[in-house]
Parts: structure tokens; sequence; C-alpha cells
């Protein structure tokens, strides 16, 4: 069994993409205009809780292009320090206490998610989480390529990669629980025993009582506590 999260919307608040651009334009790494974009799907993203189709990859696209020709271990250190600095202020206390629960009973906790991989990882690094699942760039002798090396994890891909992580790592997924707040991880949440919803929207909600899914509606939306029903805690399993 395991626990796996999905990054933008339901361990962080907003895209993760969007703030790790904004740590990349102060550290000079990418130009200005390019964060203006990523601004305005990033308004979209957060009023919707779903992306337009092709908005994933026209934005991985864009970042391909930014960094192609760039040093992997230059990138992985501006994705540590960015990590260390500003993750206090973007994650989701009521979902990071859902880590930690699961972290208490010895379940492990995965990151899923579209953004890139050296992002995904520094924060389940911080977190102390098994590991993270995310869209991996092509590396030649130690600098970005500009090319994917897989699919970008985003729906039904997200799911693909989550299932051979499972099958790498020996996990049950039927066993399993994942978290997310998009209607684009319906794949995802189906392909677990535990699906639970985080602050859906009224598509995702409807779609979520209809199935008998977890819903969990964070403190800072609706009220000082976390709202979960039909939850099974691990120490019961």
């Amino acid at each position: 069994m395991a626990a796996f999260f999905d990054l933008d919307n339901t361990l962080v608040r907003g895209s993760s993409l969007y703030h790790f651009a904004c740590e990349m334009v102060r550290k000079k790494v990418i130009p200005r205009r390019e964060v203006i974009r990523f601004a305005r799907q990033e308004l979209q993203y957060v009023i919707r809780r779903s992306e337009p189709a092709g908005v994933a990859a026209s934005a991985t696209s864009r970042a391909l292009a930014l960094v192609a020709g760039r040093s992997e271990d230059a990138m992985q250190a501006v994705a540590t320090a960015f990590v260390a600095t500003k993750l206090p202020a973007m994650i989701m206390d009521d979902v990071l206490a859902e880590v930690r629960r699961f972290q208490f009973h010895g379940v492990p906790t995965w990151i899923v998610t579209a953004s890139p991989i050296e992002l995904a990882s520094a924060i389940a690094n911080e977190l102390g989480m098994t590991g993270a699942v995310g869209t991996v760039s092509e590396i030649s002798a130690g600098r970005y390529t500009g090319r994917l090396a897989s699919p970008i994890a985003h729906g039904p891909d997200k799911m693909q990669l989550v299932s051979e992580n499972a099958e790498r790592h020996g996990l049950d997924l039927g066993a399993s629980w994942a978290y997310s707040d998009s209607i684009n991880d319906l794949p995802l949440l189906s392909c677990v025993g535990m699906p639970v919803v985080v602050n859906p929207n009224s598509q995702l909600l409807a779609i979520a009582k209809k199935n008998a899914w977890g819903v969990m509606e964070t403190a800072k939306r609706v009220s000082p506590r976390t709202n979960l029903t039909r939850f099974q805690t691990p120490a019961a399993v």
C-alpha cells in the first residue's frame, strides 16, 4: 500500500511550476517575460482546478525550451534552494497533516505531478516523503536536451507512471490512497482503492459522491478543521 499526493492545488497552493519559474527569474535563469505566460495560466488553474486541453503540453514545451542546454546539477541546486526557502509558504497544512499521518503509520508517501521531477523530488525530500513521480526531461552529458525522456505525467499518462512505479516498488494500488483536487486526475483516482478529492469543484464533487470517494475540504477553504468523509485510517488496515 501507499499514499499518492497530487502536487498543484493539493499539497501546495496553486502551480508549483509557476512559483519555481518566479524563482528562476530571480536567479536570472530564465527571462521575466516567460513568467507572465505562466501567471495567466496560474490564474485559470487556481479558479478552475483543471487545465484546458493542451495547456500542460504547451507549458512543458516552453519549459523544455527554456532549460535546453543548461546543467542538470545547476537546475537541481536551484530547485533544492527554492524548496528550502519557499515551500513553507506554499504548503497546504491540512494535506501535509495527512502525509504526516501516513508517515507515522509507516505507509509510503509519494508526490505525483506533471511538474518537473527535479522540483517534485526536492519537495518530497524536504518533506521526508518516499519519493516522487513527475515529468522527466531528457539529459545528455549532464545537460538538458530540450526534449522529454517520457510522457508528461498528466491525465492517463500520470496514472500509467504511477502504475509502473507501484509495480517497481511492489505496491498494491488496490490498497492505496490517492489525493487530488483536479478532474484531470480521474484516471489516478480511479486506479486506487481509496481515492480522496481535495477541495473539489462541483464537477469533481459530483463524481466523488456518485462513487462514494473520500472528500476533503481544507481548513483555509471552508472551516478551521478538515472535513473528510469515507476515510479509513492506516491503523485500521
